[in-house]
């Protein structure tokens, strides 16, 4: 029986325990080396540039409890080494991105050891080269928000060892030394750190039972003899992981996931595996044959039906093969089986069927997964460089290179927003997304007719998806097309009711455009469906504005300032009112509760003097 270690019998010089991994880390910087001059780009905007909150390590107790998006998302170590980067460099990018790529290149080095422990050292060699020049890996790491697919990875990486580690220490009897001490510390410390990173650690407690599979065909014993006589640390992973869960779904108060992409939304799991199955072929060709690469997979540049058709029974017969092949490989070929398992336990996460992610495919969630297809090119490497090491070389060699040119070309499509964005148009056709983002560009040089005009394209590719009806609105805003607006914004609230903002913008168009009684109709429609909506309030106060009932809009500002106390935008809103109102108390209050909220909220300025202008004296 050949065993799945990758120990080769202490032949590997001492030298190599540290030039190999000193390679797979210089390989994995050098192919992104390049990008350490680049500006935020896309989601780091959002999440980084615009948000205060994440500009100052001082705030890591507000940060600990913030959420990625509002009420979306819960990635708080990540977030806390987003704001240790800020208050070390400024906001500087160049330095974001440097340490996104230093920590691809520690990543790296774990996957090497992973493959030591697997392969011998020639294969594990290649799985971190590949590993290090993988092509999918752009968008994780050009893209600074990618960190936490990165930082996922590497915690999940350490978690894995360490508990490969202490089954060691286990079988030999070593139960009170401080190394099995450090083993099970640092297995629960890992997995609670990666799931601090990103949704996708939550393949962990999978990963460590195929370690346990893997010790139990090196030592030959039986499976479940090897998980009976490590299942409580398991069972601490998995309850790690159940906590966090249940706290995750606290802060962002859904436990499972609210984040429906284009293609699912509406849809349950049995309708959402129907949708992903003719999707098995792109996870595939991503994972080992990534030439072509796109930052959207949308509908309908990839396919979203729920009907079972034939390129679901396509994508059925790809999987039931690749279990097939792990099957037929656990006794000759361990290592096969061991990288197709972490294939499948890593992608299930984040295909969308136990959960929505938000997005059909995204290649950055194919980072961890990808550990999976290194190990795969590394045992294949093994296999062949025994008989024929001339060709195994030319092959690896062949490989790597064209990898690495692969990201070295692809990288620049990261360096800013209009590079993005012109990729998106020319790699999706077909996706309501290229119109959508054409629709940025032409907006962005000023033709806001061109911008309206991709937008509907969008629209009418795929009518079902709220954003852009909301993009839609706001430009229509923008060109004081009033009435249009609120029919867009209205689109975007009637599709999508949880988001109320779209009811409101849609009622303060109305009104702009004279539309008081459509104005009232909406209102009513929507506080009969979400009756307690601060935004509401707000659209309420707008039209007892237009009645001429200035100290009715202040109550109903407060109002949705009380219910929201921690939003600036509702204290502002009463400052407003209370104003028009002549009610100085009222708008002295809002600016004090104000400024404790926000000390530089952009308008808080302009609201102070217009307060001052009107008498009142904070």
């Amino acid at each position: 029986m050949r065993p799945v270690s990758g120990d080769d019998g202490g032949r590997a010089s001492p030298r190599s325990r540290w030039i190999w991994p000193a390679a797979a880390f210089a390989l994995a910087v050098a192919a992104y080396a390049q990008t350490f001059g680049y500006e935020f780009t896309f989601d780091d905007v959002g999440v980084i540039r615009n948000r205060e909150l994440f500009h100052s390590l001082g705030r890591w107790r507000e940060i600990l409890l913030a959420t990625w998006w509002p009420n979306a998302l819960y990635r708080p170590f990540t977030a806390l080494t987003l704001a240790a980067n800020w208050t070390a460099s400024g906001g500087d990018p160049r330095v974001f991105h440097v340490v996104n790529v230093l920590l691809h290149g520690a990543t790296t080095v774990l996957v090497f050891l992973l493959a030591r422990r697997l392969l011998p050292l020639p294969g594990a060699a290649a799985a971190a080269a590949v590993f290090a020049v993988h092509a999918v890996h752009v968008e994780a790491v050009a893209n600074v928000v990618g960190r936490a697919e990165v930082l996922a990875a590497l915690f999940a990486l350490g978690a894995v060892l360490c508990y490969w580690q202490d089954h060691a220490l286990a079988s030999r009897g070593d139960d009170r030394s401080a190394g099995r001490w450090a083993a099970t510390v640092g297995t629960l410390a890992f997995t609670l750190l990666a799931l601090g990173s990103k949704e996708s650690a939550f393949a962990v407690p999978a990963l460590l039972l195929c370690v346990d599979w893997a010790r139990s065909h090196d030592a030959g014993t039986r499976f479940g003899d090897e998980v009976r006589r490590h299942w409580l640390l398991w069972l601490a992973a998995v309850a790690v992981a159940l906590g966090w869960l249940v706290w995750r779904a606290h802060m962002v108060r859904d436990l499972t996931g609210s984040e429906n992409p284009p293609g699912l939304q509406g849809v349950g799991m049995p309708g959402r595996l129907a949708v992903m199955l003719p999707l098995a072929p792109h996870f595939l060709r991503l994972l080992f044959f990534p030439a072509r690469l796109s930052a959207d997979y949308s509908p309908y540049f990839v396919p979203a039906s729920t009907r079972l058709t034939a390129g679901a029974i396509g994508g059925l017969a790809l999987l039931l093969g690749a279990v097939a092949l792990a099957l037929a490989a656990r006794r000759r070929a361990p290592a096969v089986t061991f990288a197709l398992a972490w294939i499948g336990a890593t992608v299930l996460i984040v295909s969308n069927v136990l959960v929505p992610t938000g997005v059909l495919i995204a290649e950055r969630t194919l980072y961890l997964p990808s550990v999976g297809a290194a190990l795969l090119a590394g045992w294949a490497f093994a296999a062949i460089q025994p008989r024929a090491p001339r060709a195994a070389a030319v092959a690896l060699a062949l490989a790597v290179g064209a990898a690495a040119w692969r990201t070295v070309t692809r990288n620049p499509v990261w360096r800013n927003n209009t590079a993005l964005f012109e990729s998106i148009v020319a790699d999706a056709p077909g996706s309501f997304r290229s119109p959508w983002t054409r629709a940025m560009l032409l907006a962005e040089r000023g033709d806001s007719a061109g911008a309206e005009r991709e937008l509907r394209r969008a629209i009418s590719i795929y009518p079902t998806w709220p954003p852009v009806w909301r993009d839609l609105g706001r430009l229509q805003f923008l060109r004081r097309n009033h009435r249009a607006a609120a029919q867009s914004y209205w689109a975007a609230w009637r599709i999508d009711q949880a988001e109320p903002l779209d009811a409101e913008r849609a009622i303060e168009n109305d009104l702009l455009a004279g539309q008081a009684d459509s104005a009232e109709a909406r209102l009513a429609e929507a506080r009969a469906a979400m009756p307690y909506a601060a935004e509401l309030d707000v659209a309420a106060s707008y039209l007892a504005l237009a009645r001429g009932e200035p100290r009715q809009a202040m109550g109903l500002r407060r109002q949705a300032a009380l219910r929201s106390p921690d939003k600036p935008r509702y204290w502002a809103l009463t400052i407003d009112a209370a104003v028009r109102a002549g009610s100085c108390d009222e708008a002295e209050r809002a600016l004090v509760r104000l400024k404790q909220l926000r000390p530089g909220y952009l308008d808080l300025p302009q609201l102070e003097e217009e307060a001052r202008r009107a008498g009142c004296g904070a």
